[in-house]
Formats: C-alpha cells, structure tokens, sequence
C-alpha cells in the first residue's frame, strides 16, 4: 500500500505597532490552528513564526527576522502548508507578495488564510492579486491617517516625539481616562546643562571638548537610568547644539533622523515650524551665534557616501563594550566606540 506523504504545515503571524496589541499574534495564531484542524492539518511546532511591533511594509522586512526565517524555509520546500490570518500578514508590499506569489507558482506550496483564501483555488492568482492591492492602499490610507493625527496633536499645542535633553514630558488625560496629547516641560535642571554646552560653544570650545568635560564633571547623560555606564559623545552635543527646540522652535520633519530615511525616495521634505515660546532655554542670539550657517531653507540631506560597506563589517564585536567593530578598507579592525570614550576621558569597563 502506497504511504501518503505527512504534509509539513507552518504559521506566520504578524502585528504592527499602529492600532493593534501584542495579543493579536496570538489570537492569530489560534484561528490559524481552527483553519488547520478544519483542512485536516496538523501543525508542526517548528514551523509557527511570530514578528511583533513590525509593519509589513518593504522598509520592514528585513527587520522582520521570522519572516526571513519563513521564507528561507518556503524557497528550500521545507514546509508543504502555510496558514495565514490575512494576506496582509505577510506583507502589505506589492513587489513582496509577487515574489511570494511566483514562489506559490513555483514550489506548489498551500498557501491558506482565515478569511477563506487558498492557493488550491482555480484562478487564485486574481483573488490574491486584489487582496494584495487593498492591503497596500490600506497601508498608504494608515500612513495618511497617521500624519493626519500628529499634525493635529502639534497645532493643538501637544508634542509627537520623545522630549530630548533639557525636557520633560506629561501626557494630558481626559475625563475617561484616555490620551489627548503629551506636553512636554522645562527641566530645570538639565536646562542649566544644556545653557552651559551653549556657552561653551560660544567661548571656543569644540563638542568633543564639552563633552569630554561633561564626563569629567559626571553629569547624567539623558538615558543614564536605562544606561547607567552611558556617557556623553560628540554627536551628542553636535546633535544639541542644532536643535532649534532650545530656541522655543519645534521642526516636524526637521531631524536629521528623519532626512537620512526619506533620503532615498527624492521627494522634497517639507519642514513645518511651530512655534514654542515655553520651551525656550536659550535665546535666539546666543543659538544663532554657535549656529552661524543656519538657513531656514533647509535642504535634502544628501549620504556621506565615503566607501562602502566592507563585507566582513557587522560580524566581529568588541569584548569590552560589545558593540560591532568596524572593518576598514585597509583591513584594519576599530572599535569607534571605545576609540571615542578613550578621547573623551571614559573609562569602559573589560
């Protein structure tokens, strides 16, 4: 008697950080298991992938370890049965799901959902074609919503991001209990820090110099409860020294964060200022004195495209701060961030 193959059947279930909890994986991967059960299948416990806080968007997936994981295994036909709750779980990209769908095509695997799809269909192509296009303009509508909702929070008076050094924050709550916003306040005593770096600057000192005397001095970095061996760097006084909030300005789309992840999409940023006249801890003179080439025509930031990426870089860490080394084109190997602390006077410990 012929012996039927035992099908290997996996799982994927994914949450993005917008409007869903970190339940909903689970509640994923149980209807996954009814829709299992109903076909006859018999889960394999090895093959049950989970991402959490991740968008299914192309920015994201390589962020997204499971998914690579699963997809690794799908291309070397380790798994016969793929159960899904939506289509859009697996990814809201279009030239995403048509790899996935040339893979279906190719491979012969059982592709299966919550909501009634699957592969074995006739004509499924179509119908996995049309659920792949609402799910990416459903993701364009979210990140429309989204940009909606901070830009209202900010002419409202509220605040959309982490305060930085020098700032506090408090979220406003209404009678039932919800947010409206989150303001953000002076702190007193990290704003006396931050005139002194101001001054400093303005007396001839480089950021390296602030900071090194920053160390010295054994002032507490902003993170220094999460990181209690964190310490004071140039960037970080660089960054500071830029910020236009000091001066009672907020720059939506005005970080350097931000520039270097839409750098790539040649669209015009476009910076909206609001003012913050409470916010204020240094005075226009003085920022606009260590700032001597401000422009409020702010312009695309272009990458420092000095070299590229050695191909041994990322896999070789330092044993005392445990951060990647970099790997020069001269094969040289640096840690930068022990490099950094030795010229800034912190001691690392071994």
């Amino acid at each position: 008697m012929k012996q039927t193959k035992e099908l290997i059947v996996g799982t994927y279930a994914r949450y993005s950080s917008d409007n869903q909890r970190e339940t909903s994986v689970d509640d994923q991967q149980r209807l996954c298991q009814e829709v299992a059960k109903k076909h006859g299948y018999t889960i394999t416990e090895t093959c049950v992938y989970t991402d959490k806080a991740l968008s299914g968007t192309a920015k994201d997936n390589t962020k997204r370890l499971e998914y690579q994981k699963l997809m690794k295994s799908l291309h070397n036909k380790e798994i016969d049965v793929l159960i899904v709750d939506e289509i859009s779980r697996m990814s809201r990209d279009a030239v995403e799901l048509a790899n996935l769908q040339q893979l279906i095509e190719n491979t012969g695997l059982i592709l299966l959902s919550v909501d009634g799809f699957t592969s074995e269909a006739e004509g499924w192509q179509l119908n996995f074609g049309l659920k792949g296009i609402v799910s990416q303009q459903s993701s364009r509508d979210t990140g429309r919503r989204i940009k909606r909702g901070l830009e209202g929070s900010l002419d409202r008076g509220y605040m959309t991001t982490r305060p930085p050094y020098g700032y506090t924050y408090k979220k406003d709550i209404d009678q039932h209990g919800n947010s409206r916003g989150t303001h953000w306040f002076i702190d007193k005593e990290q704003a006396e820090v931050v005139r002194g770096i101001f001054k400093d600057k303005e007396y001839g000192k480089t950021p390296t110099q602030i900071a090194a005397g920053l160390n010295k001095r054994k002032v507490d970095t902003k993170n220094h409860i999460k990181k209690p061996d964190g310490y004071w760097n140039t960037g970080t006084i660089s960054r500071m020294l830029k910020n236009p909030i000091y001066r009672g300005s907020y720059e939506h789309h005005g970080s350097t964060a931000f520039r270097y992840k839409k750098n790539d999409s040649r669209k015009e940023i476009s910076v909206v200022e609001y003012e913050r006249e409470n916010l204020r801890i240094v005075s226009n003179q003085l920022w606009e004195k260590v700032n001597p080439c401000f422009n409020n025509n702010l312009k695309k930031v272009k990458r420092n495209i000095r070299g590229c990426k050695y191909k041994f870089s990322g896999l070789i860490k330092c044993s005392v701060c445990e951060r990647y080394m970099a790997v020069r084109l001269n094969r040289s190997i640096n840690c930068s961030n022990c490099s950094e602390a030795k010229r800034l006077g912190v001691e690392q410990d071994s």
